[in-house]
Order: structure tokens, then sequence, then C-alpha cells
């Protein structure tokens, strides 16, 4: 008589048990490639947003370096507006008289830092009641109060870009400077640390040297190498930002990049982007 074979055999049971687990591995290695894609696109999304965002915004004033508001008039020149500030906010960046913009000159520092400096234009410059101003982050803390008027006074605008715990961070100060005895009269200081970026892993400026007076400029070096009479004579600058992801461990090995054609290593395994920028300074042209 013949039997019918109910259930598997031991060893169908084990081929089964053997496709289910290569299955479910597939599945697994499928699903953390897909995370790990996602968490690798998120990370250039977000880098990507906070270098447009920075750059915009640093475009946006470094390109008012050096206005003033009127050339022809007495308070509309360099000696008299722009004043020598000593150490300003503690930077160690000390402006003399003329000067629009100051770099680090520290050899060494893998981050660099700058000052620049420009005169406000009219009331709806930094006028909090006026919404459509243009005060950036780092000077809305020193908006005008009751009887500044820049169309009629002297107001100057200082502020310094540096990297701090990974951040680029600003500061910003606004002066009332007396064209006639050249003093300041009133200083209206933001202590605040504004944070503009985070995971930011170098800030790097070279700065455009117009040496013989041509309006443009003869060559690039880093703030080290501008010689103390020259920063008057810097036009232009060019930017590079190199951003890394907040996540590590999203490479395989660590990632190298390159910053004014020199190669950079890493110890970690995140990803890091470099963006760059080239700002004319058109104001300092004159």
């Amino acid at each position: 008589m013949n039997r019918k074979h109910l259930g598997m055999t031991m060893v169908e049971m084990l081929i089964s048990l053997l496709l289910s687990t290569i299955l479910i591995g597939g599945i697994g290695s499928l699903f953390v490639q897909v995370q790990k894609s996602n968490r690798i696109q998120n990370a250039n999304s977000y880098m990507m947003d906070d270098a447009r965002y920075v750059i915009e915004l640093l475009q946006k004033e470094l390109r008012r370096t050096g206005a003033l508001r009127s050339r022809e008039d007495t308070d509309g020149k360099t000696d008299d507006v722009f004043l020598a500030d000593n150490d300003v906010f503690t930077s160690g960046l000390n402006l003399a008289s003329e000067e629009a913009i100051k770099g680090d000159a520290t050899p060494g520092l893998t981050n660099d830092s700058m000052l620049i400096r420009y005169q406000l234009n009219d009331i709806n410059d930094l006028n909090s009641n006026n919404p459509s101003n243009s005060n950036s982050p780092c000077t809305q803390n020193i908006t005008l109060n009751a009887g500044d008027d820049p169309a009629t006074q002297v107001h100057v605008v200082t502020i310094y870009f540096y990297i701090n715990d990974n951040s680029l961070v600003c500061r910003a100060k606004r002066q009332r400077i007396d064209p006639v005895g050249h003093v300041v009269i009133t200083t209206i200081e933001d202590p605040t640390v504004i944070s503009l970026i985070g995971n930011v892993h170098q800030f790097v400026a070279t700065y455009g040297v117009d040496s013989n007076g041509d309006k443009a400029a003869d060559y690039y070096t880093q703030a080290v190498n501008v010689d103390v009479l020259q920063w008057n004579k810097v036009i232009s600058l060019q930017l590079s930002l190199v951003l890394k992801s907040e996540d590590d461990n999203l490479t395989p090995t660590s990632m190298p990049y390159t910053v004014n054609s020199n190669s950079i290593s890493t110890s970690d395994k995140r990803l890091y982007r470099v963006f760059g920028t080239s700002i004319g300074m058109r104001n300092l042209l004159f």
C-alpha cells in the first residue's frame, strides 16, 4: 500500500531555511544601502543649502565693503569715515585709517577671519521699522536709534567674520563718527556671536591686490602675505568654504579635498564639500 508523505523532509526544510536566510539577508543589505544612500543624499543637500545661504550673505556684505554715502561731500572721504580702530571685537585685527577690509595675518591658522567696513547710505539702512531694510543676521542688533539719520550723519558698520566651534559666525558694530573732529561719537556694538552655519571644516580667503592702480587685481594671496600698506589696495576676494557632513561613516575611507591647489587629508569618514566664490568689491575701485 502506498503511503502519502505529509509535510516536508528535513532536507527540504534546510533548503527552505537557507533560501529564506539568503533572501532576508539580501533584503536587509538592500535596506541598509538605501538608508545609507538617503543619508548621503540628505547630507549633500544640507551642505548645498548651507553653502548657498552663507555665500549669498557674504556676497551681499562684502560687496558693500568700502561703500561711502557720497564721495563728493566732506564726510565722504575714506580718511574722514574709516578711522583707525585698534583690536576690534578683540579680534587681533587692527584697522588703520582708510582701510575697509582686513584679514587675519597670523601664519599657520587653519581658518581665516576678516573685518569689513562700510558707511550706511540713508534711513532705510538698518532701520528696524523698514521691512525692506538691508540688514543681515550679522547686523540685526545694531539697528538705528531715534535721531540717527545716515543721510545727514556718518554711520559706519564693521563686521567681523570668523570660525567658532566649527561654525561660521559674525559680530557687528555701528559707529557714529564726527567728520569734522575725526572722532567716534557713539558706538553700538553687538556682544552676541551670530552663528551663520555649522559643520564648517575650513574657511579660506585669498585677497586680490591692485598694486599698480589699474583697477584690476594683479595677484591673489592669503592675508599673511598682504603687506601692511596694501590692505587699502585689496579690491576683490576669493573664498573657499569647506563643509563636512554632520554624520560620520558615510564613506568607506577618509575623504580628502582640495583648496587652492592644496590637497588636504581628513581623519574621519564624513563627506566633505568645497564651495567657492569670487567677489569684486566695486566700492574699493575709486
